[in-house]
């Protein structure tokens, strides 16, 4: 049906007036019809990609999955070369136009968010850049080198009307969600743990970007701890930790960057029971691949190996242990214990999704950016509003930093 035929379609319903429907497929049908007209005449948002790092491949990528709500229009790198390199190995020939430069791509006017993954050192500079120009902005994490740059991040998008939001993909996949169903099962939850170690080659360890002071002086903290921090916060239902110490025994590199690392956090007792509860999390580049999150409850626990990037981008995992009392047969000679394996089938990759939300926090508008409003569990994360994604982020950034300066002063507390 043509976008003409279908507007006097509406206009033949609106003309009626109100009238009340019975529930029945007709009513349904429309409901469907008006709800796939109203999706096909929202313009697509479109994305100018400053940088042509590697993740950055992989977004492309998730915005073409997503081109009914999406597009890439602009691709910028320091070198004009690089940039049509970028553009001619990404598919976007005849879609996306190339800059020598980042301000380029902010100054187009055909251009209406921008995705950002430079280096964290450079965070700031761009995105400010970014709000003078009125671009919404979707960084990659870490969002800052420190506190003060972290805030004038959030401020300049904020005093703008802008969407911020990080790269955190995992957190939009809808396995999130229903895993947070399955710990509301287990009581509340007083344990996690949570591990992202991946082992860097010989030339990563001596140039990527990660591995150097002045680029991500983060190091392994920044990028693998951040997913690790995210997990705590979201299985205590994003309450915040009130102290957190850094493990002795963390590496650094001969630049001083952290390789290798775990901490703890701390967060305060859960309702009713007065018993503390903590998060330890190990995050490193020089041990062989492993994400895995584990939650542990008075009822069972919940488990994935794979919370960051899933085995399989079209299903995701989990599995959940049911125990009663002690979990072991009369004798000890075995267990009691109940497996139960749960999963969701997915009908795009998470990373899609979380270009989705980023759209739809967009179109929402400012009003909406300022009511911080999560995820509900039955509709997902498209519901989230900006301000809670920034919060989220901001949130995870404050304990990344306080996991650094316990480092900095020999693994002491360091208080929220």
């Amino acid at each position: 049906m043509s976008s003409r035929a279908m507007t006097a379609f509406q206009l033949e319903v609106k003309a009626a007036g109100p009238r009340k429907r019975r529930p029945g497929r007709r009513h349904r049908l429309e409901v469907y019809i008006n709800k796939i007209f109203l999706q096909a005449m929202a313009p697509q948002l479109r994305i100018g990609v400053l940088g042509a790092a590697g993740i950055a491949r992989k977004n492309v990528r998730a915005i073409g999955i997503a081109s009914d709500a999406l597009s890439v229009v602009a691709v910028g790198s320091r070198s004009l070369d690089k940039a049509k390199t970028f553009i001619t190995n990404n598919g976007l020939e005849g879609k996306a136009h190339a800059y020598g430069s980042y301000q380029e791509v902010l100054d187009c006017p055909d251009v209406d968010a921008v995705y950002i993954p430079l280096p964290t050192s450079m965070h700031v500079e761009w995105v400010q850049k970014a709000a003078a120009a009125r671009k919404h902005v979707l960084l990659e994490k870490p969002i800052a080198m420190n506190a003060a740059d972290m805030e004038a991040i959030v401020s300049s998008m904020q005093q703008a009307g802008l969407v911020l939001m990080d790269g955190t993909m995992w957190s939009h996949n809808p396995r999130a969600r229903e895993m947070a169903k399955a710990l509301a099962d287990l009581g509340p939850c007083h344990d996690v743990k949570a591990v992202f170690t991946m082992r860097g080659h010989a030339e990563f360890m001596a140039h990527n970007i990660r591995t150097k002071p002045d680029l991500d002086g983060l190091g392994s903290l920044g990028d693998l701890g951040w997913y690790c921090v995210r997990a705590s916060l979201w299985a205590f239902d994003f309450e915040f930790p009130h102290e957190v110490v850094a493990h002795a025994g963390f590496v650094l590199n001969d630049n001083g960057v952290v390789m290798d690392g775990g901490a703890t956090l701390l967060f305060g007792p859960a309702k009713g029971t007065g018993q503390p509860r903590h998060s330890n999390i190990f995050f490193s580049f020089q041990q062989a691949m492993c994400q895995d999150l584990m939650v542990t409850g008075p009822k069972g626990t919940l488990r994935l190996d794979d919370f960051v990037i899933p085995h399989n981008e079209k299903q995701s995992a989990w599995t959940v242990t049911d125990v009663d009392g002690f979990g072991l047969t009369e004798l000890a000679d075995g267990t009691t214990v109940k497996t139960m394996p749960n999963k969701v089938d997915l009908t795009e990759p998470q990373e899609v999704l979380m270009w989705r939300d980023f759209a739809a926090c967009v179109r929402a508008g400012a009003a909406a950016q300022q009511e911080v409003r999560p995820p509900t569990l039955t509709n997902g994360s498209s519901d989230a509003s900006s301000a809670w994604w920034v919060k989220v982020a901001q949130d995870t950034q404050r304990v990344v930093h306080a996991i650094a300066e316990s480092m900095k002063q020999g693994c002491k507390p360091v208080r929220l």
